[in-house]
């Protein structure tokens, strides 16, 4: 983890975690070789009450299932929170025509983890509960799972 909180990991993290969440998006609660695989109990979470936006930052405190939930960025963009096992990602615009990639894909009991890489995938920032961030990190193997920092 770094200084400002965040959890940094290194230039193939992007492509990693965008393979990730479409690892989930498709594997959702089945089985695969890759992916993030959801047992029936890690899926059994209550649906939140509230359905206000909630920030990044607040991630790893919500107890609930947020799906339909608007997620808030740092930098404003927002994603819905998805379905338990899917994912979603949209990229901005930047200076150069490709900006920020925004991540979020639903953990079930794990809670949304969401991820922010910058345009050429050497920064990636992650929000989320811990084991989250860890279950989707390990889900692409060895080449993200080392930069996971606790």
């Amino acid at each position: 983890m770094t200084a400002d909180g965040f959890m940094r990991s290194s230039r193939w993290a992007r492509p990693a975690a965008i393979a990730a969440i479409a690892a989930v998006a498709l594997a959702g609660c089945s089985s695969g070789p890759r992916g993030v695989i959801l047992s029936p109990s890690e899926t059994a979470i209550e649906k939140c009450t509230d359905a206000s936006p909630r920030a990044v930052a607040d991630l790893k405190m919500i107890d609930c299932d947020l799906q339909g939930v608007t997620i808030v960025f740092p930098d404003g963009q927002t994603l819905m929170a998805p379905e338990i096992g899917g994912g979603g990602s949209t990229q901005t615009d930047g200076p150069n025509g490709i900006g920020d990639n925004h991540q979020v894909t639903n953990l079930g009991i794990y809670g949304v983890v969401a991820a922010e890489s910058d345009p050429d995938g050497t920064h990636t920032r992650w929000w989320g509960s811990r084991k989250g961030i860890a279950k989707m990190q390990a889900s692409e193997g060895p080449e993200l799972a080392p930069n996971l920092r606790t």
